[in-house]
């Protein structure tokens, strides 16, 4: 119970969507933001096994809880320098918070998908829903960025609204492409 209030307390003080501790094995010990769930496996995520190689590991993971976040995780090891665990912390992306403080920043629309489908987005339909789970449909757009992982800058129709756009690949720690900006 200390060290799941622990981790809660760095989690709010460091201003971060989540915090997990894992075992040697991947299971999860503390889910600070959950602390009802946890003994769960964590382990066939890609910074997992970096983490107990003993790496450290930074990137962009699909996780169990959330489409997208940006994960630094790191080994969890005891008095003598033996690797016992990891520790995960970091942001989830695919978050309403996540997009409307990139949108106050920027000034402008902010929408996150994973592959082609829209997880989170600033864009509302006409009853100012968010139009989360529909698909971008601009095949043009979609193979430059999600196939050749290039950058787009051009035109682009929304809910009948056309837009100045900027499409960029988002990338994991691995380097596959997995979604969009």
């Amino acid at each position: 119970a200390e060290a799941t209030e622990l981790a809660y307390e760095a989690m709010r003080d460091f201003s971060l969507d989540y915090i997990v501790i894992t075992d040697l094995q991947g299971n999860v010990l503390i889910r600070a933001y959950e602390p009802e769930k946890f003994v769960d496996s964590v382990v066939d995520q890609f910074t997992v096994p970096q983490v107990l190689n003993g790496e450290i590991s930074v990137g962009i993971e699909k996780g169990l809880d959330t489409e997208l976040s940006v994960r630094a995780g790191t080994p969890l090891s005891d008095a003598n320098d033996r690797i016992i665990g990891t520790i995960l912390a970091g942001y989830v992306i695919s978050s309403e918070a996540f997009v409307d403080w990139l949108k106050a920043i920027i000034n402008a629309e902010v929408t996150v998908f994973c592959g082609n489908e829209r997880v989170m987005t600033t864009l509302v339909n006409s009853k100012g829903q968010r139009i989360i789970g529909t698909k971008l449909g601009i095949p043009a757009i979609e193979k430059k960025v999600l196939k050749q992982g290039e950058r787009y800058y051009g035109k682009s129709v929304i809910q009948g609204m056309k837009y100045a756009a900027v499409y960029l690949p988002i990338k994991n720690a691995k380097g596959d492409i997995i979604g969009m900006f």
